[in-house]
């Protein structure tokens, strides 16, 4: 779990990390990762004036720049299914999975 440290601001927070690469079953010269975005939204930020909660509005944004988009030296990243990792009564936390594979 990344370390955010403590914050006393209302604002989101959005982090990465890649947490598996292994290699790819089919073809040995690739490699497999998992990269994990997790997104922290205070309660007190939840709504905001369109018909979106907070959450899934920077979910959606953060979907629409990853989604089968080709980085170069990694790959194209595929992916966006997300599931809620915490909820607190100050914040909440869902987390999104993209995989690429990458050429070894």
């Amino acid at each position: 779990m990344p370390r955010v440290g403590s914050k006393e601001l209302a604002t989101s927070i959005i982090t990465m990390r890649v947490v598996r690469g292994r290699s790819n079953p089919k073809n040995d010269e690739f490699r497999d990762f998992e990269l994990d975005i997790e997104v922290f939204v205070p309660m007190t930020q939840w709504f905001i004036k369109d018909s979106n909660l907070r959450p899934f509005a920077i979910m959606g944004e953060i979907h629409r720049s990853l989604n089968n988009k080709t980085i170069d030296g990694l790959g194209k990243m595929t992916g966006g299914d997300f599931q809620i990792n915490f909820l607190t009564d100050e914040i909440s936390c869902y987390e999104m999975v993209y995989g690429f594979t990458s050429y070894d």
